[in-house]
């Protein structure tokens, strides 16, 4: 989940009406960060007018495979062992709850297969936020869903990796 918190991007954690806001970030330690390990955290209340949303953030893309009926698919996040996409070549992880059909896919594990593609090969880029706070309101989990272009698609997955959060 995450939260932006005085125009910030940060990891947060929701519980009992309170957030906690995480970052990796050393220059988006604001006033009330408290350094630990290798991050920084801060408690905040949920109705706080400095947090402006809270939500989920995935990422999907419409790809057609030669095997599988499925057109949308939800980019992986770290879910295939072993397999890494890499955004800045334009690759993605892709992955299904079922054995393989075909050399195509990659079982990482039983039950589960993954496949690496190209963005260059996908029709649609889709980024869905889930908010439970959005514009400063508690709100019953809006979904926003945005098709967007290969570039903006691009920056949204590496601006919300974890080491830029």
């Amino acid at each position: 989940m995450l939260a932006e918190y005085k125009d910030y991007v940060y990891i947060a954690n929701v519980k009992d009406e309170q957030v906690t806001l995480l970052t990796y970030n050393q220059s988006k330690m604001l006033e009330g960060f408290e350094p630990k390990r290798d991050y920084f955290k801060k408690v905040v209340d949920i109705n706080d007018s400095c947090v402006s949303a809270i939500y989920d953030i995935h990422f999907y893309v419409k790809f057609r495979d030669t095997v599988e009926d499925t057109d949308i698919w939800m980019v992986d996040e770290d879910r295939a062992v072993g397999l890494k996409g890499n955004i800045e070549n334009n690759e993605v992880i892709i992955d299904i709850a079922h054995d393989a059909k075909d050399d195509s896919w990659i079982q990482y594990e039983k039950g589960a297969a993954a496949k690496k593609i190209n963005l260059y090969d996908c029709e649609e880029y889709i980024v869905e936020k889930k908010y439970i706070k959005r514009n400063e309101r508690i709100v019953d989990k809006i979904i926003e869903k945005s098709s967007v272009t290969l570039k903006v698609f691009r920056n949204s997955i590496v601006m919300n990796r974890r080491s830029n959060l």
